[in-house]
């Protein structure tokens, strides 16, 4: 087997393997977004008049600002991505504030107002863990300039499309999806995508087939790592996933980034 997933396997199945995780993927709700009182106002002025284009016209511009639209509809993303598409299809954007007028005021402003799905943080998180653990451990965090001249283990401290950027532009490697996080060590560079997986199926089984296919994208001078948690340790399909790996295909949970990073030095 893979020597990373069989240490990730013992690591996953011992004492406390939740609990140290949790340091990186905090387990606690975020919070609701709320919205000026000014806004709320408008809504209700909008929601008595009836006047369902404006009414979701406002909702469309609260997107831009992160506001997420009060309910899931499957159009909403796009009118909002696609604005010319708004006068194009009067008769969907009618249909969608017609459902907007069915619903109380009160259950649309708490529809704007509710948390982030804690799913979608959990990227943050890793990268926020990063930041906060590695510079005592011997790995700086630094921007592109610094990083580009830094002889010491380094990470690039940057968002996932600015990793893809770099690889491309300084390495001259074109990736389709912007990873999580690269490191350099020595004349070694190390990309990773990290997942939490909190559920079976679905999407689910996607992402970790898609995940685990980036571990056989190395280049001359560039490691590829999944760095994945959460049920897949647990589930015997995904394990079976994982121990198709090979020994150049590393999967490994967080919990053994550190051990994973120092194997190069």
């Amino acid at each position: 087997m893979n020597e990373w997933v069989s240490r990730s396997l013992d690591v996953a199945n011992s004492s406390g393997y939740l609990d140290k995780l949790s340091r990186i993927y905090p387990a606690t709700r975020p919070p609701l977004r709320p919205l000026p009182d000014s806004i709320k106002q408008r809504i209700s002025e909008l929601h008595a008049a009836q006047d369902k284009v404006k009414l979701v016209n406002l909702f469309l511009k609260l997107r831009e600002v992160g506001t997420p639209f009060p309910f899931e509809h499957p159009y909403a993303s796009l009118l909002y991505s696609h604005a010319e598409l708004r006068a194009k299809n009067p008769t969907i954007l009618k249909q969608i504030g017609n459902a907007l007028l069915a619903i109380p005021v009160s259950e649309l402003i708490r529809g704007c107002e509710r948390p982030a799905d804690i799913n979608r943080v959990l990227g943050a998180a890793f990268q926020d863990w990063i930041r906060r653990y590695f510079p005592s451990r011997g790995f700086r965090v630094l921007a592109e300039l610094d990083f580009n001249s830094a002889t010491q283990a380094s990470f690039l401290d940057a968002a996932n499309a600015t990793i893809l950027h770099y690889v491309k532009d300084k390495l001259g490697y074109d990736f389709s999806l912007g990873r999580d996080f690269l490191a350099k060590i020595g004349k070694v560079y190390i990309m990773g995508e990290a997942r939490f997986f909190s559920t079976y199926g679905g999407s689910q089984t996607r992402d970790l087939r898609s995940t685990l296919e980036f571990t056989k994208a190395h280049k001359m001078n560039l490691t590829t790592v999944a760095v994945v948690d959460g049920v897949i340790w647990f589930n015997k399909r995904y394990v079976e996933l994982l121990k198709k790996l090979k020994s150049g295909e590393p999967a490994i949970t967080a919990l053994l980034l550190e051990d994973f990073l120092n194997s190069f030095k």
